[in-house]
């Protein structure tokens, strides 16, 4: 992406104070104390806005992919293919002109190859006002599609695909959750976490995910509310029921052809193994488990604020509108949106990297057809390909979803960068050590909840773990890699503690702050001033 309006809107930071000054003062109410809001309004704007682009613009990494290997090895679904499933030289080039101008004029030129449409690729040039823009964070390059990490992450998808139906309960004794552990231990270039064992297989190296049931409690316990309380039971999918195996329908899925929808169950479950999972996070609006997660802070485990919450310690009041539950309830909104928008950025303007199904196309085409793919040969040899050749007859990555992966490049996650947003939001807010009352497990059959009486969960590590959920999710469902959802939670964190700072910047309380721990450890306190 060309920077083209980044910089000009860095550089147009200068005009704010000379536009302001024309404001008329005849529009202004006539009382003196007005007159002094407004100014004061008006300076503690432009310092907050100069604060926040002292963060100079990042320096955005990418893969050489596009260069190397060209059409095949970045995102194209959507766009015509051929029998191969290369994407039209012609439509590919129209999509390039679009991502470089971030015109709307040209994307709506892009010859496209169905039904299906982009998914909001104009979010990556839109700005904001609140918390850091987009272009002033940087991300790792996505890894190569010809890496051994990229080819370790597709070997751990088909095993999650091969295991979505095993309940999370069973996985010290069933046979694909063996296989998946010893394979996995094999890779070289698996980055997830090692050594894996029945208890951290598809799991994230992060404070409270590796202990207690794999779903956290803020998804197993029933959601209480002022005037209700929701079911923590959710509409499930039937099990063994996968999507684009069949050669014929991944094409036209490739090319845009929109498929049915999702057989449900009759009955509602408790979120038992990885395509439950995987189907509460199809069609959600993204943040819906963290206010949730709130409420159930609030109504029932009743969790202290951060013990730095300026209203903490006052004598004579409470918050509301600013450090109470209205103000948590609207940044977790704020956070997301942001979130995205940062996201959105990093996939459309940068990586535009290739969803694993389009992976998967890569791996059969080249064992079936000998058709040349720039891709690991670890992978072709894997014993998690044998098996779903096995079962479903074609090297394609089965998908929970009937659509298969949206309409928008894989990395970053955008489930996992709202997740990493939100979830920090919450640790901010609350007293994050408070130990989490009365866990629950899941029975086998989704049906029944019964008491989890060993080591104690954090609140911190539970909201981590809620994070984590929401990155599996999309894993298991077969739309994203670890890689993806990884830096999207970091992402994501990154811009919710500019919005934390900014809140900061605009109070009038004193001597506050929040002090919580990010996802690598690392204490972060945000405090007046």
């Amino acid at each position: 992406m060309s920077a083209f309006t980044r910089r000009k809107f860095l550089a147009g930071l200068g005009l704010l104070t000379l536009a302001s000054s024309k404001a008329k003062a005849s529009s202004l109410p006539a009382t003196s104390a007005t007159r002094s809001r407004y100014a004061a309004s008006l300076t503690k704007r432009q310092t907050v806005l100069r604060k926040t682009f002292s963060r100079r613009q990042a320096n955005q990494k990418k893969n050489s992919d596009e260069k190397r290997y060209g059409r095949v090895s970045l995102f194209t679904k959507g766009l015509p293919h051929d029998s191969n499933g290369l994407a039209s030289s012609r439509s590919f080039s129209q999509l390039k002109t679009a991502m470089n101008s971030g015109k709307q004029s040209d994307f709506e030129k892009i010859n496209m190859g169905g039904a299906k449409r982009f998914k909001n690729p104009l979010a990556a040039y839109t700005f904001d006002m609140l918390g850091w823009d987009g272009c002033q964070i940087s991300i790792p390059a996505a890894p190569s599609v010809k890496s051994k990490e990229t080819a370790a992450e597709m070997i751990e998808l088909y095993w999650m695909a091969l295991a979505r139906d095993v309940p999370f309960n069973e996985y010290d004794s069933n046979p694909i959750i063996q296989g998946a552990i010893s394979e996995l231990n094999s890779l070289p270039g698996y980055k997830g976490v090692k050594p894996v064992t029945a208890q951290n297989i598809f799991r994230m190296n992060i404070e409270g995910c590796l202990s207690g049931p794999f779903i956290s409690q803020f998804l197993l316990k029933d959601i209480p509310t002022y005037a209700h309380t929701t079911s923590a039971a959710i509409k499930t999918a039937k099990p063994n029921k996968d999507y684009l195996t069949n050669y014929t329908f991944w094409l036209a899925n490739q090319n845009g052809f929109q498929p049915g929808v999702v057989e449900f169950d009759n009955q509602n479950k408790y979120i038992r193994n990885g395509r439950d999972l995987g189907h509460l996070f199809h069609l959600d609006y993204i943040f819906e488990v963290f206010l949730n997660a709130a409420n159930i802070i609030r109504n029932q485990i009743k969790a202290p604020l951060d013990s730095g919450n300026p209203y903490v310690s006052s004598l004579t009041m409470d918050g509301f509108g600013t450090f109470d539950y209205p103000h948590l309830y609207s940044l977790l909104g704020e956070v997301t949106t942001r979130a995205l928008k940062a996201c959105w950025y990093q996939k459309w303007a940068h990586h535009r990297r290739l969803r694993p199904e389009a992976y998967g196309g890569l791996v059969h085409n080249k064992i079936s057809n000998g058709v040349d793919a720039p891709i690991d040969d670890s992978i072709l040899n894997s014993n998690a390909i044998v098996e779903t050749f096995d079962k479903f007859g074609t090297y394609l990555l089965p998908q929970s979803y009937p659509e298969g992966s949206p309409g928008h490049p894989a990395y970053p996650s955008g489930h996992a960068t709202v997740a990493g947003a939100c979830a920090t939001i919450l640790k901010a807010w609350f007293e994050e050590t408070t130990t989490v009352p009365n866990p629950v497990s899941i029975s086998s059959d989704g049906l029944t909840r019964s008491s989890y009486n060993e080591a104690p969960l954090s609140l911190r590590g539970e909201i981590n773990k809620l994070a984590m959920n929401q990155c599996i999710g999309r894993l298991v469902s077969g739309v994203h890699y670890r890689s993806d959802a990884i830096e999207g939670l970091f992402l994501g964190e990154e811009i919710a503690i500019g919005i934390l700072r900014e809140v900061a910047r605009l109070s009038v309380e004193r001597d506050w702050s929040l002090t919580f721990t990010k996802f690598n450890g690392r204490r972060v306190r945000i405090r007046k001033g």
